[in-house]
């Protein structure tokens, strides 16, 4: 949740996404209060924070807002750096690990959940002593990893396009669902998960305990379509091969911004009214007005940016640049700041600005759906690990027997 043609959850005061209460960040952001006064905009300080540089090669990030910690992924270093978020600064480096590709933490047991690429399992990882790190099997071409405290522990096997629910005390499976397509990315908005099917141009919302379907909806100007964002009041943030869809309320009209010319954009949603747009072949990233769809605000970065996410309070942004031309690939960290407008009160006096930005979760509302096409097959077995076989679409086909597929 993460490479060209991403999305990326970037929220600072009414985020679109909402995770509950625990220690998960999959780009959302945890619930608290709106400040008095308007967000007129939002500044970006164009000079990162903290840069940390690689030797070039796959990189990818978890976080820890509770322990305010980074776990950086080194693939081809075969490493998992501990980092403080706040500064940087490089706390610990695990060196056993083979391939490490997406990270997560269980802050309850303080364990680091780490996948191996081009394997069929992941690592658990003790924070406190990593040579007591143990492997466990799952799906070819372990992807995602995502820890979400109560909620449960999420693993998608990207190769046969499976969704696990582990269990938290254990990392057994509890429930698995088979897709009968390909998933780039997958979205957790408080009980929900958010699927974009990229063949099939369709948005699948899950619950996460059952990994039942609850909601779809198909999105016919949309080809491949690599990753959604649910905004405030229902509407939709949807990228798709060279455009980007957006439907700011539910029953709405979707209205487009094409980037033909940069087919390898990202996108994420920085506020209700504004987009953090990033562009790999010019390297820089665009801050833009969503009621108008219009640049704000242009930063250069020194490198192709990659991979994004928001920090827990909305006051940063983490990115992963790549830079060819030097062979590094670095880890960063820009500011961001809301900018308000004045509130008129009675009496003409006006509400101060206020500094601190504080993040407020809404109501997750649900997507709405269109009839048309039937949703393809999908395949989940229950608690107990028995089910009834459902045929899959020649799309995508459930690999192994049993309770688990593999």
């Amino acid at each position: 949740m993460k490479f060209n043609r991403c999305l990326f959850s970037l929220l600072l005061m009414l985020p679109f996404r909402m995770f509950s209460p625990d220690d998960s960040f999959g780009g959302s952001v945890p619930p608290a209060n709106l400040p008095a006064g308007n967000i007129s905009s939002v500044k970006i300080n164009p000079v990162p924070l903290y840069r940390l540089s690689y030797p070039i090669q796959t990189m990818r990030m978890g976080y820890s807002k509770k322990a305010h910690l980074i776990f950086l992924t080194l693939m081809k270093s075969g490493q998992v750096l501990v980092l403080d978020s706040r500064t940087g600064k490089v706390i610990k480096t695990i060196s056993n690990v083979l391939k490490p590709l997406d990270a997560t933490f269980d802050w309850k047991k303080r364990n680091i959940l780490v996948t191996e690429g081009d394997s069929r399992e992941f690592h658990v990882i003790p924070l406190d002593d990593p040579s007591r790190m143990k492997e466990l099997p799952t799906g070819l071409n372990p992807t995602v990893v995502e820890y979400r405290g109560d909620a449960g522990t999420f693993l998608l096997a990207g190769a046969v396009h499976i969704l696990y629910r582990l269990n938290s005390e254990s990392y057994d499976v509890e429930r698995w669902t088979a897709f009968g397509d390909r998933i780039h990315e997958i979205t957790f908005l408080g009980k929900e998960i958010y699927i974009p099917l990229l063949r099939h141009s369709r948005i699948l919302v899950l619950d996460g305990k059952t990994l039942q379907v609850t909601h779809d909806e198909t999105l016919d100007l949309c080809e491949r379509l690599t990753t959604v964002l649910p905004l405030s009041e229902g509407g939709v943030a949807a990228l798709c091969e060279n455009e980007l869809l957006v439907r700011r309320k539910a029953g709405g009209v979707f209205h487009h911004r094409y980037s033909d010319d940069f087919p390898r954009t990202m996108v994420g949603p920085v506020q209700s009214s504004f987009l953090l747009i990033f562009y790999p072949d010019a390297e820089e990233m665009v801050l833009t007005d969503l009621r108008t769809l219009k640049s704000v605000q242009r930063v250069a970065i020194d490198g192709r940016p990659m991979w994004s996410r928001l920090n827990h309070d909305g006051t940063g942004v983490f990115l992963i640049v790549s830079n060819p031309s030097s062979g590094v690939v670095s880890f960063e960290r820009f500011s961001l700041a809301p900018i308000y407008s004045t509130n008129i009160r009675a009496g003409g006096k006006g509400t101060p600005p206020v500094t601190k930005a504080e993040v407020h979760a809404p109501s997750p509302a649900a997507i709405s759906g269109k009839a048309g096409a039937p949703l393809p097959s999908i395949k989940t077995t229950p608690l107990s690990g028995s089910s009834k076989k459902m045929a899959l679409p020649p799309a995508g086909t459930a690999r192994g027997t049993g309770p688990v597929p593999q």
